[in-house]
């Protein structure tokens, strides 16, 4: 989720040495779950991803050493976006030097396959199959996999994302577990706020059920939008049938 903040570097290998100088940070006192986004052929989103594309966008042949094209063509092409993730999750699971990083705690990378990869008692590297998952969006697989770690393990969870969409799935599945641990929402990008998802559950549990079904109606690219619904109007609807929230 942090890789457009990172994206500086002249070549995939200066990529990949940025990703991988971020690891230790965290890697510090905590397990660390790294997830990108799946571009699988003819799924739901295909078509859309297909219609975000420019027409004439040029598709490039990435390796480690291979100057980087521009960001805007980079991750905004499927193609290109892919071999980027190839090329990171091959990286570090590769680099015995950074696999020192998890002596102590582990790293799980989530990439183009369906089960997750683990590195972990500095350079064990086995395959996570009791998480496989055919998901494809990073979205959905960041919420099982923090929901997993905290019912599982009893375990504090830190989510590093700045995206709507896993805000109000954490809200939902912690409601219905009825987790009591703490978990934080955090954007990758520094001095932006910091949300504690146990709390706001405990303060708007009234109004988390039907938020998924409401943010999914509004959220519609093409449909909904054409009708005048949005965010706002669904939210002014939830506020009239559940009163003020703060």
């Amino acid at each position: 989720m942090a890789i457009v903040h990172l994206y500086t570097k002249a070549n995939s290998n200066g990529l990949c040495e940025e990703v991988q100088a971020s690891h230790p940070r965290y890697a510090v006192c905590s397990d660390v779950y790294l997830v990108f986004d799946r571009y699988n052929d003819f799924s739901t989103k295909c078509s859309t991803r297909a219609a975000r594309m420019a027409e004439g966008s040029k598709v490039f042949q990435l390796s480690l050493s291979s100057p980087l094209p521009s960001q805007k063509l980079t991750l905004t092409i499927t193609q290109n976006k892919k071999q980027l993730i190839d090329i990171l999750c091959r990286d570090i699971q590769s680099d015995a030097n950074f696999h020192r990083n998890t002596e102590k705690h582990k790293l799980v990378i989530t990439g183009q396959e369906r089960s997750p990869v683990e590195i972990s008692c500095g350079g064990v590297v086995i395959v996570r199959h009791d998480i496989a998952t055919a998901h494809e969006e990073a979205d959905n697989i960041i919420v099982q996999q923090a929901m997993r770690v905290a019912i599982n393990e009893q375990k504090h969870v830190t989510i590093l994302a700045d995206d709507t969409d896993v805000y109000v799935l954490l809200l939902r599945h912690y409601l219905e577990q009825n987790l009591q641990l703490t978990m934080i929402m955090a954007s990758p990008i520094s001095e932006r706020k910091v949300i504690d998802i146990q709390v706001t559950v405990a303060k708007h549990r009234d109004i988390i059920p039907p938020l998924l079904a409401g943010y999914s109606l509004s959220e519609c690219d093409t449909v909904a939008a054409c009708y005048g619904l949005g965010k706002g109007k669904m939210l002014k609807c939830g506020l009239r049938k559940y009163g003020s929230q703060d």
